[in-house]
């Protein structure tokens, strides 16, 4: 599967975003949720950040995709976890509600340790 490399946000642009999702180049998982992000009009609120160049890494940040609500600190974490968070952030947008915060998930099976995938 021929994964793009995605473009990532600086850190100016992060200041506005609702939430900044970590990713690691050319893992599966993170290029699916990317286009997802992509598809669904939400990269004016997802802030995209490769999780290999955070230092110091935060303790919460032990996976990838790692999405993070700006507004309440909940953590999403994983292919599934993280997509369900976006789909409701999506849901809430296209009916111009206020975003909320994004529950805290976790799908194991569906994310990659950051630690053994260290480069």
């Amino acid at each position: 599967m021929n994964n793009p490399k995605p473009q990532f946000d600086d850190e100016s642009d992060m200041s506005y975003r609702k939430y900044v999702l970590y990713v690691k180049n050319g893992d599966p998982r993170c290029a699916r949720v990317v286009e997802y992000v992509n598809a669904s009009s939400l990269d004016g609120v997802v802030a995209l950040v490769d999780a290999m160049t955070v230092k110091p890494r935060p303790a919460w940040l032990t996976a990838v995709p790692t999405l993070l609500s700006t507004a309440d600190n909940h953590v999403a974490q994983g292919e599934l976890g993280v997509l369900e968070a976006l789909k409701k952030t999506r849901a809430q947008t296209v009916s111009h509600s206020d975003l909320g915060g994004a529950s805290s998930m976790t799908s194991s099976a569906f994310c990659d340790d950051l630690f053994s995938m260290a480069e």
